[in-house]
């Protein structure tokens, strides 16, 4: 019996488990000092020692701040010192694969409305208040939804009305 080798997809195994690099995003990066952070490493003395030692010989850094409780890598450096030059000493090293962070989701205040209307809604659906109450508010809630999805297209032909006003006055101000 013959057995076949089967290759090793990234997705099929644990990251831990292959022999790769640990991802590190960079939490901020400042003109002397970039936070990076390795949450797939948190609580290994061990690695944010080794760290600590590989990126000291990188030319312009001044100073390394591992905290490995939270996954975090502080380092301070030159001026002249990038996060592109971080990089690619980890790439070239194979320590690290450093990637910029994903944006957090930011708070909308709108969204929040809408939902906390919808859920106001339900309130008065198992109150058995369905009319006017719970009507009232997600008709309320789906025309905010609409406002706001709406808004960029009706800000443009706002600033469009304005610019052709403006246009309008200019040669009747000229001919007075």
């Amino acid at each position: 019996m013959v057995h076949k080798e089967t290759p090793i997809s990234r997705g099929s195994v644990p990251e831990s488990e292959l022999d790769l690099p640990p991802r590190a995003y960079v939490s901020h990066s400042l003109k002397t000092r970039t936070r990076l952070s390795v949450p797939a490493k948190r609580k290994s003395e061990e690695f944010f020692t080794k760290i600590r030692k590989e990126l000291s010989q990188l030319e312009g850094v001044s100073k390394i701040h591992t905290t490995p409780t939270t996954g975090s890598i502080l380092v301070y450096h030159h001026a002249d010192v990038e996060v592109d030059d971080i990089k690619r000493f980890c790439s070239d090293k194979d320590i690290l694969v450093i990637e910029a962070k994903e944006p957090e989701p930011e708070f909308d205040i709108a969204q929040l409305g809408i939902l906390g209307m919808f859920g106001l809604a339900l309130m008065q659906v198992f109150r058995g208040r369905m009319l006017p109450p719970a009507y009232t508010l997600v008709r309320d809630a789906l025309e905010i939804y609409e406002l706001r999805k709406n808004a960029p297209a009706m800000l443009a032909k706002q600033e469009v009305a304005k610019k052709v006003a403006g246009k309008a006055a200019a040669p009747a101000e000229t001919a007075a």
